[in-house]
């Protein structure tokens, strides 16, 4: 599993990104915050340095590795970096270090070694969201894997398909791994 590290009020937090937290996501700030967010839309808000979508996604990808500590990791979240506006700007600092870690670890990038944005262009066409049941179907039926597909990062999901394009000769842009 691919995972990203951040240092929070002097303790050492892993994390990771997978479709689970992704999804985690999108629900806590629709129901805590009114952001009904694509994925997308989440990424160019990450991009935008918005403090409640950055927040709440370095929570949820710390809580998915560290589940039985979620209490702790919000407290030292919440008090890393109180003591002066140095320490603040540290903190944020850290933060979207740890973003772009994390995104570097855990994303598809492309040939620029950029996060692959291509790569989420089927969407639903409603919605303009990813459409979970067909990637999960295609991970299932198509790739055959067994494990949870929420379970997997984004990552993961595309070294299979790239797998599966290239043992089925099947011609597409390729994604770079790593």
């Amino acid at each position: 599993m691919y995972k990203a590290k951040i240092k929070l009020n002097g303790k050492e937090y892993k994390g990771t990104l997978t479709f689970a937290t992704i999804k985690e996501i999108q629900e806590v700030l629709e129901t805590d915050f009114e952001k009904k967010l694509t994925v997308t839309q989440i990424f160019e808000a990450l991009e935008k340095k918005d403090l409640i979508v950055i927040s709440t996604f370095i929570l949820a990808t710390l809580k998915e590795l560290n589940k039985e500590k979620e209490n702790e990791i919000v407290r030292d979240f919440a008090e890393d970096g109180q003591d002066s506006l140095e320490e603040l700007e540290n903190k944020f600092k850290k933060m979207i270090t740890y973003v772009n870690d994390i995104f570097k670890k855990c994303m598809p990038l492309n040939s620029k070694k950029e996060v692959n944005k291509r790569q989420f262009v089927s969407l639903n066409e409603e919605s303009g969201d990813w459409e979970y049941d067909n990637l999960e179907f295609l991970w299932n039926s198509i790739l055959k894997r067994n494990n949870n597909f929420l379970d997997i990062t984004p990552k993961n999901f595309f070294e299979q398909v790239n797998v599966y394009k290239k043992a089925n000769k099947i011609q597409d842009e390729e994604v770079v791994i790593g």
